[in-house]
């Protein structure tokens, strides 16, 4: 194989980038799923997350909605899987990359600085042109990994939420406190903070 060029490079990154993006917009869709059918409410939670953000709710969603030992297993290994993805990720994406020549042959760079211990961490690399490639690869496995595991729970948090939606849900007390309420019973208003309407 030729050496790649420095479009083949940039090309892919930024197919690195892309994909990463849509795995953001998996996870988003699936913790949306096993919140609420309402689009707007979902929106409103998830807007501005970042990939740790949505990893970090939905390991606190998915063994919520889902307690079959098997899936879980499953999610467990997936999220390592995501959290790893993530870090390598950062380690390419945010990179200072710097692309030439050196006798005719295109030469990348890469440049990531990071805070350590004890000071700054440089960490210089150059042509990892098959490292991204294998990571572009963990990447579509992992996609495949989070679309299976969301067609095995469907089925389990669907009935979750349906099963949760009869339960009481939350009101205040006089003093302020949370208690459940049954659904027929009249809800109090939920009493002012001092200082606050």
């Amino acid at each position: 194989m030729a050496s790649p060029s420095h479009a083949d490079y940039l090309k892919l990154l930024g197919l690195i980038s892309v994909r990463m993006s849509n795995i953001e917009t998996h996870m988003r869709n699936f913790i949306s799923e096993m919140i609420s059918d309402d689009y707007e409410l979902n929106v409103r939670i998830m807007a501005g997350n970042s990939f740790t953000d949505l990893l970090r709710l939905l390991k606190s969603v998915f063994p919520y909605r889902v307690s079959e030992k098997k899936v879980l297993q499953q999610f467990d290994a997936l999220a390592i899987d995501l959290s790893n993805l993530n870090d390598e990720r950062a380690k390419y994406i945010h990179s200072d990359w710097t692309l030439g020549d050196v006798d005719g042959i295109a030469v990348a760079k890469r440049m990531k600085v990071s805070r350590h211990k004890r000071g700054l961490r440089v960490d210089l690399k150059q042509n990892e042109f098959e490292l991204l490639q294998d990571f572009l690869d963990k990447v579509e496995v992992v996609i495949e990994k989070l679309t299976q595991l969301k067609v095995v729970s469907m089925p389990i948090y669907i009935a979750h939420r349906a099963e949760t939606a009869k339960k009481p849900y939350m009101a205040w007390d006089k003093d302020g406190f949370p208690i459940r309420t049954p659904i027929n019973k009249t809800i109090p208003k939920r009493p002012s903070v001092v200082g606050h309407s």
